[in-house]
């Protein structure tokens, strides 16, 4: 399934793809293109189940990856956060040539099973919102230290309007609390099917709840 790309920057410079987490969307990555990658032409696409992109089942890391590479077909660098992180490297054991080198953030490599039942239980539940500002009291519970400017973009950007006049994220619930994507985040993750062979960077919060150290080793060549 081709996917849904945001662009910034001059279609005849280099060329950055970029690829969000779980319950994300591509236009997250606008301040990164146009304050830090403005030398290049970059590509940020909503995911399968996400944003503007089609929301069909299946929902499986190997579909993930048939849309990627159905909708980016030339070698580039590439930037992936959290699931992004995750797909980049699958991206890269089936087709090494695209992915001239990988920057990998809070990658989702290795997921222990009762936290991806947790955060798949609680991505699931509906979340739904009278007003913007009642979204934003809600996301700005987790995001304390944001500035509010970078917080009513998300919003603007990610929710969208039903027919009763609800707000709600524009994701599928669906998606999130899928056999498809806890099994993958856990089996699959568990268990790294290919030694990566591209030049990569992974950064990993200070309070990331899976194990890197021995995900990073597995992941090396």
């Amino acid at each position: 399934m081709p996917l849904h790309v945001h662009e910034w920057g001059d279609p005849a410079a280099p060329t950055v793809v970029c690829l969000h987490g779980v319950t994300g969307h591509g236009a997250r990555f606008r301040k990164l293109a146009e304050e830090r990658l403005e030398r290049f032409h970059v590509l940020a696409p909503d995911l399968r189940g996400h944003g503007n992109s089609g929301w069909d089942e299946p929902w499986t890391l190997e579909a993930q990856v048939d849309d990627l590479l159905e909708t980016f077909t030339a070698p580039s660098p590439w930037i992936g956060h959290s699931l992004g992180g995750r797909l980049i490297m699958e991206v890269t054991a089936r087709r090494p040539d695209l992915v001239e080198r990988a920057a990998l953030v809070d990658p989702a490599m290795r997921v222990p099973p009762d936290i991806a039942r947790q955060l798949a239980d609680y991505e699931s539940r509906p979340k739904e919102f009278a007003s913007l500002e009642e979204a934003r009291a809600e996301r700005s519970q987790g995001l304390l230290s944001t500035p509010r400017a970078i917080v009513d973009e998300e919003l603007r950007e990610h929710l969208v309007r039903g027919a009763d006049g609800r707000l709600r994220y524009r994701y599928s619930g669906a998606y999130e609390n899928s056999e498809d994507w806890v099994r993958d985040a856990v089996v699959r993750a568990s268990r790294p099917r290919f030694r990566a062979g591209v030049k990569d960077a992974a950064v990993v919060g200070d309070a990331a709840f899976a194990s890197y150290a021995r995900a990073a080793t597995d992941y090396r060549p």
